[in-house]
């Protein structure tokens, strides 16, 4: 019987070459996002060397389980701030404190650069927790919102 891992196709170099391949489209993404090759690097863990010569166009080199990870986390995380906010503010989001857990007043960006994979599956999971749940409206908010004075609107003009 094999493991997990032995039976992951991961295992593979030429699996992981092959997903290595969208390194660039995710260093684009991340650029959008406003984070510099620095942050990328730590982001990623991938040497800041290597970060600037597949930006500059070189073939990606083979990512290892880890970074192939950090890689797909990132991106979800991307799509996430991008549905939610768009990549603007999205991009602000990620460098303004925040007070919620997992971040405790610390920017979400830099509670990624520290937390490792925990820190960016927690994030992950807020985020996509976060569009997964309807927007609820208490009949409080309700009835507050019929106090507030209403501009009349002509449908038929």
């Amino acid at each position: 019987m094999t493991s997990i891992e032995e039976s992951s196709p991961l295992t593979s170099s030429g699996e992981r070459a092959r997903l290595s391949g969208a390194l660039p489209a995710v260093l684009r993404l991340l650029t959008v996002f406003e984070l510099s090759a620095s942050e990328q690097s730590r982001l990623l863990k991938i040497g800041i060397q290597r970060i600037h010569r597949v930006a500059a166009g070189q073939s990606p080199p083979t990512l290892t389980v880890d970074q192939l990870l950090r890689a797909s986390l990132l991106t979800g995380i991307c799509s996430s701030l991008d549905a939610s906010y768009g990549a603007r503010a999205g991009a602000t989001w990620l460098r303004q404190p925040n007070a919620r857990l997992p971040f405790q007043g610390a920017s979400p960006l830099t509670y990624l650069q520290h937390a490792g994979l925990p820190g960016l599956w927690a994030t992950r999971r807020l985020l996509d927790s976060e569009q997964s749940v309807p927007a609820v409206v208490t009949p409080e908010a309700w009835a507050l919102a019929a106090t507030l004075p209403q501009p009349d609107i002509n449908l038929e003009e």
